[in-house]
């Protein structure tokens, strides 16, 4: 069995380290008073961060999928969990969050409306390469656009702050993600995959 994401990534794409670590605290806070968050899970996660168990409870903020919220057991970890929240600050400042296996399979231009498709690679290695600006340009109507204004299937996200749920085999409500973008002060985009 692959490991599935669902990760919440602002669409602000640039957010200052001290300023990504407070609101990742201040998310944190709000996850575990609303009892979704559970204790950290040291030692039995996929990320490099410190992860933390999502509660039963948590099923009310999510929709199932084809299959019912599961516990999954790592295979060094006798701890059983039902999926769990790795909260990510990166080092660097442009970050590309994708849908893990596969590509995308369309990408449009918010100006012109048009279909740029494998093109949207390129935007996105040109807005990487270039220093500190996340406009690029369309290559349909030749218009300039904030990277994040494109329109990808699947959602693709960039930002350097993220809110990592693995295993969960289910997608947010709208009421959970309305909440949590109004409490972290930020709109946000949802990318889903597996890697």
């Amino acid at each position: 069995m692959s490991d599935s994401f669902t990760i919440i990534v602002p669409e602000r794409v640039m957010i200052p380290e001290e300023e990504a670590r407070a609101l990742g605290k201040r998310m944190l806070s709000w996850l575990r008073e609303k009892a979704w968050v559970g204790s950290p899970l040291p030692g039995c996660i996929l990320t490099r961060e410190l992860g933390y168990r999502l509660t039963k409870k948590a099923a009310e903020i999510i929709l199932p999928e084809d299959l019912p919220l599961f516990t999954w057991v790592a295979d060094h970890c006798d701890q059983q969990v039902y999926g769990y929240l790795a909260i990510d600050v990166a080092d660097e400042l442009k970050v590309v969050h994708h849908s893990g296996q596969g590509g995308i399979v369309s990408a449009t231009c918010p100006v012109c409306g048009q279909e740029i498709g494998e093109q949207y690679y390129d935007l996105i290695e040109t807005w990487w390469n270039a220093e500190g600006n996340d406009d690029v340009i369309c290559p349909q109507c030749q218009r300039s656009s904030p990277l994040p204004a494109f329109k990808s299937e699947p959602v693709w996200g960039f930002s350097n702050l993220s809110f990592q749920f693995w295993n969960i085999n289910a997608r947010f409500s709208d009421h959970f993600l309305a909440a949590f973008a109004k409490e972290l002060g930020e709109p946000v985009r949802v990318v889903t995959g597996k890697v």
